[in-house]
């Protein structure tokens, strides 16, 4: 197993959406996100009311996507993802908190994992490792 890479770097308004650029290839994630992978982008919210230390920021997600475009990653495999938040509504979090507006203005597809999604059951997905001492 390979170890954790961990980069840091110090932004500004000015140059945050390239240093997410800089940031991602210091840390290595062309290495593990494969190009011809379906991407979710896991946008988290905490609130509604915008809190920068708590739900995913609007230039924290265009830097993302920005960057993966600019390395040849297809915007056609990459999606927003959410999950059921218990505080508020994922749809009017994503929307007060400027989210969706970034992931619409970049062609991205918007995936609400508890809407209509198919599930399986993780036994189908893993197989034998479900009955490892180590589960």
């Amino acid at each position: 197993m390979s170890r954790s890479r961990v980069a840091i770097l110090r932004t500004s308004p000015r140059t945050v959406l390239e240093d997410y650029h800089r940031l991602m290839n210091l840390g290595g994630y062309q290495q593990v996100v494969a190009k011809d992978a379906d991407t979710a982008l896991k946008i988290n919210i905490s609130w509604h009311f915008f809190y920068p230390g708590s739900s995913t920021t609007p230039w924290q997600l265009e830097g993302v996507i920005r960057a993966m475009k600019r390395d040849g990653y297809d915007p056609a495999l990459m999606h927003g993802c959410h999950n059921r938040t218990v505080v508020i509504d994922a749809h009017l979090g994503e929307r007060e908190n400027k989210q969706l507006q970034v992931i619409q203005a970049n062609g991205l597809r918007n995936v609400h994992l508890y809407e209509g999604e198919d599930w399986i059951d993780i036994r189908e997905a893993v197989g034998d490792l479900t009955r490892s001492s180590c589960v």
